[in-house]
């Protein structure tokens, strides 16, 4: 008869251990994510601000007409109105991929765009 009594304490010790190392992950889980929330203290729209502000002449074809409106704070329709463009993908597609598409020379477009950009007067 001790034999089971022994298995059982056994097995609730092991239970107990358990379910202690379980808290424990978790904790240090929780901990370790306000430590990195209260280091990175930058919201998502921080995330895509260049290290420098960027002038027109620094863009590019791998960038989306979405990156270019934020960066040089323009209204979201302005460079599809101005450059009329057209189709679907504005303002989620890159330069390349619009030129590409609409058969541009890249770039040409992008001088365009660069253009555009540098003479607008908010």
């Amino acid at each position: 008869m001790s034999s089971p009594d022994l298995s059982s304490k056994k097995s609730k010790i092991l239970l107990g251990v358990g379910i202690a190392l379980l808290v424990l992950v978790v904790a240090a889980a929780g901990i370790r994510m306000l430590y990195i929330r209260h280091v990175i203290k930058l919201p998502n729209s921080q995330l895509l601000q260049p290290k420098r502000p960027l002038a027109p002449e620094d863009i590019q074809g791998w960038m989306t007409f979405e990156y270019i409106n934020f960066v040089f704070k323009l209204p979201p329709d302005y460079l599809k109105q101005t450059l009329s463009l057209e189709g679907s993908q504005y303002p989620k597609t890159t330069l390349k991929r619009y030129a590409n598409k609409a058969g541009l020379d890249t770039a040409t477009f992008v001088q365009s765009v660069e253009e555009v950009v540098r003479n607008y007067k908010p």
